[in-house]
This record gives structure tokens, sequence and C-alpha cells, in this order.
């Protein structure tokens, strides 16, 4: 059997952007207990949760969602938000792949990205709807009470 040197190409290629992607949709975490790093925080089925960040410090809220419905987290304008006390700089959807939880229709979770102002409190108020439904209550909200030191 013989193998062609662009049949070999291809493989490598194939292998090689194959752990590129693999690599992009690693999750980088704070494990190290570093408070220059970013805070994740994975927020209850309940109402509401507590947190404490550091000022000027970024930090993820990581939800329970399932996008493939149409439904997603908003975040509900505050004054906390206008004040900038909170700062609200995005957010990504994030599948379970190890336990089976990528395929579609499958929950996942929201990871909300935010930046803390300067010291005390904040709320960020979060809805789960679908976007184009306006005059629609949300599915399931959530209240995220924010201590910054």
């Amino acid at each position: 059997m013989t193998f062609s040197v662009k049949t070999i190409l291809i493989c490598v290629c194939v292998v090689l952007v194959g752990g590129i992607m693999t690599q992009c949709q690693t999750n980088n975490v704070n494990t190290t207990g570093d408070s220059t790093q970013t805070n994740v925080f994975l927020v209850s089925k309940d109402s509401e949760t507590k947190i404490s960040v550091k000022a000027d410090q970024d930090f993820f809220i990581k939800i329970e969602s399932n996008i493939t419905t149409g439904y997603s987290w908003q975040v509900k304008q505050n004054k906390s938000l206008e004040d900038k006390q909170v700062t609200f700089l995005g957010k990504r959807d994030e599948r379970d792949e190890e336990n089976g939880r990528n395929l579609m229709g499958a929950p996942g979770f929201e990871v909300l990205s935010f930046k803390a102002g300067a010291k005390g409190n904040a709320v960020i108020e979060l809805e789960y709807r679908r976007p184009w439904e306006k005059d629609t209550p949300p599915d399931k909200t959530h209240k995220v009470v924010v201590t910054i030191e």
C-alpha cells in the first residue's frame, strides 16, 4: 500500500486544524487563585445569587441555557449598569462536550462577561427570553447581587 505525499499532507492538515479547533473551544477558568485573573461564577437555579469581586476586575456569570430553543439570557438595563457600577462586556454559548451535551437541542450554558466598577454594590438583572418577543414576559429571571471590594 503506497500513499502519495499529497495524501499524507492532507491528513496532517486535517489533524492540525482539528487540534486548533479543539483548543479554541477550551475554557480558560481561573484555578490558580490569582486575583488578576478573571473570576467565573456558576449561578444556581434559585432566583438570586450573591457574589463578591474586586474593583475594576473582569468576571463571568455562567448560567444554564438552551439557545437552540430561541431563548437566551438578556441583561436588563438598570441603575447599576447606567451608573457604570458594572459594565456588560458580552456573552457566549458554552456546551458540555465531555458529558454528551454538545448535541443539537441539548442544554448548555451562557457565559456573560462583566467588568466591576468602583467599590460598592451592584445588581445585575437577567431575563431568559426570546429576543424577538418584546411584549412577552420573560420565561425566567435571575438577580445577581454583586459586592465590589
